[in-house]
Order: structure tokens, then C-alpha cells, then sequence
């Protein structure tokens, strides 16, 4: 943690975009608000741009409202405009809010997917948290039920080691934590 944040503190540029991507449990949400405390930085969760199960085709390149997610964060941030969004609840599978974002210094974007090569390339540091398998499962052991636990290891972890392997997310990034 010394090193990224050293490493933010001598970065020139404001705003300063900061992306964790990584593994499930790995500690990207704690990370993200352990930051955002520290640094006076707000945090936007690529959770909130969630795809409903509805929309779903499956052909899908991420795991979030792409087309979305850059109209209502990415675009603004690169624009120097203030982000305004929809928050998506996975639980009612609808959005249930809008957060706005006011300018800032330094914008912290959470959440597995969100160095993706498909989106406009707008982090300045990209993080990547990482989890030993037996770590990962105790900690969604604790949070989620064992329903969602079978959901992780049967398609989610599965499809964020594909998006990890297929793209280099771990390789692509300045910190590995």
C-alpha cells in the first residue's frame, strides 16, 4: 500500500484516475475505501453498473453496462464534468438511485472489469488485487450465502480468471497488492 501510495503522490497529473480491478474477496472494495478516506477521493463501484439478468445475452464482452459505464462515468471523467449515474441494486435488479459525483482531485473506480481493455482508456494507476484460491473462498464463505458461494465458483470466478488471462489484467497494471 506505501508504494501506490507514494506512487500517487508523485503523480503530476489532476485529476488523478485510480482503477482496482482484481479477484473477488481479494480487497478491492476495502482497499477503494481506505483511499478514498485517506485521500479525500470519491469512489464509484463498477457493481453499480451491474447488467441486469434480463438484458443478459451472454455475448456480453464484461460483466457490466459497458455502453452505460462510459456515458455516465468515463466520458465525464475524461471531460472534466461532473459524474452523475444510476446506482444498480443486484438484489431488486433495477437501479434504485443516482449518485453524483462532484469534481475532485482524485476519482477512485472499484471493481473487477474495470481495466478492460474495451473501455476508453482513462486510469492514470491501475491496481490489481490478488487472493490465494483458499483465501478467496473463506472470505465468501463469510459474506455470502451457499447459494451465492456456488454462483462464484461455478461462474463468476471462472469468468473474472478468463477476463484476467485473456487480457493481461494483472501484467497490464503499475501495482499488484
Amino acid at each position: 500500500m506505501n508504494g501506490l501510495l507514494k506512487l500517487i503522490e508523485n503523480a503530476n497529473k489532476r485529476p488523478l484516475i485510480i482503477g482496482i480491478d482484481g479477484m473477488c474477496a481479494a480487497g478491492k472494495t476495502t482497499l477503494a475505501q481506505s483511499l478514498s478516506e485517506k485521500l479525500r477521493a470519491p469512489v464509484i463501484h463498477t457493481d453499480d453498473f451491474f447488467i441486469p439478468r434480463a438484458a443478459r445475452t451472454g455475448h456480453e464482452r464484461i460483466n457490466i453496462d459497458e455502453a452505460r459505464f462510459v456515458k455516465e462515468v468515463l466520458l465525464p471523467l475524461q471531460q472534466g464534468r461532473t459524474v452523475c449515474y444510476g446506482v444498480f441494486d443486484c438484489k431488486k435488479q433495477l437501479i434504485v438511485k443516482q449518485t453524483e459525483i462532484l469534481k475532485s482531485d482524485i476519482y477512485i473506480i472499484e471493481g473487477t472489469y474495470c481495466c478492460h481493455p474495451c473501455l476508453p482508456d482513462v486510469l492514470d494507476i491501475k491496481v490489481f488485487c490478488e487472493i490465494s484460491a483458499e483465501e478467496q473462498r473463506l472470505r465468501l464463505c463469510r459474506r455470502e450465502s451457499a447459494e451465492g458461494l456456488k454462483m462464484f465458483e461455478n461462474m463468476w470466478i471462472p469468468l473474472e480468471n478468463k477476463y484476467f488471462n485473456n487480457y493481461n489484467i494483472r501484467e497490464r497494471c503499475d501495482v499488484i497488492l
